[in-house]
């Protein structure tokens, strides 16, 4: 994780990047699971975990996180999928600035890992902490083979010595809420619904590459970005606010490739409204709001900027918070 090509880094917070490296701690408070995205149902046990673990009465306790920095899956499925919903390293950023988090042991999940027994993963943990509270999700598994389950944490709680805290499902206007189906919310273009389950925008991060410069040709220069492990919401124009250096503006993004100029699939262009300056090579964060329209197929340059124009005045008209 690079210092440039991120929006955060740690400050706070203790970045442990290696479980061997786990630090012999008296009392320890401890969430583990991927987070991806950070949605309602991570963030219930988060919350769960401040309030009531052990360190919810003792002064000297870490709340810890045991998270990792690739999906699990890529490992085994030896491929990108499923795409991430946010960058790997903003879960970290949520886990200071919200829940305060002391300690998070950020792991690569690698064939080692994948290999481990339960009981040796318990083992390990216990090796190094005297007195621990484990929160986990209601579908949390992990070990070889996924062995180890809830059940399996609660059967082995007394011989290992520590104490589970197993959180419900949680469901929103009855949708069965995980990271899964927000991914599959963001596919299909369901950004507002997606939105409503991370209880944030949705966004999408990435340093600003070279385009081929036509935007500013038709007087709507873009910020041009591309992400090798996100998903992406399908093609088509995007209400978007747009966030460099810690300000944000009202932004149009168009997903895909050009009807008329050609591109690539996986191009995001943004229009930053009101905004000139150069942020070539710097990171931005493009947050969705909501679906503008499909690209239209245009005869000429000034129809193209017509259509350009009448999104970025939409827009720009509506109140939101930004």
């Amino acid at each position: 994780m690079k210092p440039r090509d991120t929006f955060f880094i740690p400050t706070r917070m203790e970045v442990i990047r290696d479980l061997r490296r786990i630090p012999r701690m008296k009392r320890v408070a401890l969430s583990i699971g991927v987070f991806d995205g950070v949605h309602i149902g991570h963030r219930k046990i988060l919350s769960s975990m401040r309030e009531k673990s052990i360190c919810s009465s003792n002064q000297d306790c870490y709340l810890c996180v045991l998270t990792f920095q690739n999906h699990p899956d890529w490992v085994r499925n030896k491929v990108v999928s499923p795409r991430l919903i946010s960058p790997s390293y903003f879960k970290l950023e949520v886990f200071e600035k919200e829940f305060g988090i002391d300690k998070t042991f950020y792991i690569k999940f690698s064939p080692m890992l994948q290999r481990m027994e339960p009981e040796e993963f318990l083992e390990l943990l216990l090796s190094k902490i005297d007195h621990l509270d484990i929160f986990v999700g209601y579908n949390f598994r992990f070990g070889y083979q996924g062995r180890g389950d809830t059940d399996f944490l609660i059967r082995n709680a007394s011989r290992f010595g520590y104490r589970p805290f197993i959180a419900d499902e949680v469901t929103y206007n009855g949708i069965k809420v995980s990271s899964t189906i927000i991914r599959r919310f963001i596919y299909n273009g369901d950004i507002e619904l997606a939105n409503e389950l991370l209880q944030r925008r949705f966004f999408l991060e990435s340093k600003v590459i070279k385009g081929k410069g036509i935007g500013r040709e038709i007087g709507f220069p873009t910020a041009n970005i591309r992400s090798k492990v996100q998903v992406y919401p399908p093609p088509g124009v995007y209400a978007t606010i747009t966030e460099i250096d810690g300000k944000k503006y009202k932004s149009v993004t168009h997903i895909g490739e050009s009807i008329v100029f050609g591109g690539n699939p996986a191009d995001v262009e943004t229009h930053i409204i009101d905004f000139e300056d150069n942020i070539y090579y710097k990171p931005i964060r493009v947050y969705f709001v909501k679906f503008l329209g499909e690209t239209k197929f245009v005869n000429s340059i000034s129809e193209l900027r017509n259509v350009i124009r009448g999104y970025v005045e939409l827009w720009k008209s509506e109140e939101v918070e930004i």
